[in-house]
């Protein structure tokens, strides 16, 4: 984008062409909001100044030469062969304990289905802290329709003998990519902060 603050792997050689599946509306949002938003000291958006936000959230474009990015729920599926196949190999080496649930992941997604998408969600840890971790989703590999995608595929078969080959298998384990963050609080003028109750432990 020829912005020094982006990230050194914005490039056009690491833009790939993706088939996004969706049932929810997308959003389009100009990402200029972001790269030149109006922070403090503290690196942050004054929760006193929001308009920025508004603007970005609304579709608006920051200047004449708006950087697009969409917003969607749904599958998004790479269309170069090669490249998901270095994807694949490179998740399968370093889960190395967890092939046949990574097949199945990757066969679910080019079948175009959700089944074994990987979900980031933030765990409470006490009063101060949260937890990065990941969620791996395999509810759909109990959906009939799922089954009968997959099933479809031209590597259905392989998957079926590794899967007979193999009473149990392992889920990767992602808790090495997890972070703990520490809490800090923005309190408007003249408003009182409050605590929202644990779900797990009201109060």
């Amino acid at each position: 984008v020829g912005d020094c603050r982006w990230p050194p792997y914005f490039k056009a050689k690491n833009l790939l062409e993706l088939e996004l599946g969706y049932d929810i509306p997308f959003t389009d949002v100009d990402a200029n909001f972001i790269t030149h938003a109006h922070v403090g000291e503290d690196g942050r958006i004054s929760i006193t100044d929001l308009q920025q936000v508004r603007r970005y959230w609304a579709g608006d474009t920051y200047n004449d030469n708006p950087v697009w990015e969409r917003i969607a729920y749904g599958v998004a599926l790479v269309l170069d062969e090669q490249v998901r196949r270095q994807c694949y190999d490179y998740v399968r080496q370093t889960f190395s304990a967890s092939h046949i649930p990574i097949l199945m992941a990757r066969l679910a997604s080019e079948a175009g289905t959700r089944g074994g998408l990987v979900a980031p969600f933030l765990q409470r840890q006490d009063e101060k802290r949260v937890r990065l971790c990941y969620l791996w989703s395999d509810a759909e590999f109990h959906d009939p329709a799922v089954i009968a995608a997959i099933k479809q595929h031209p590597d259905s078969g392989a998957l079926g003998r590794m899967m007979a080959e193999n009473e149990t298998w392992k889920l990767p384990d992602f808790r090495p990519w997890g972070r703990v963050f520490e809490l800090t609080e923005q309190t408007p003028t003249g408003l009182t902060p409050f605590k929202v109750p644990s779900l797990h432990h009201p109060k």
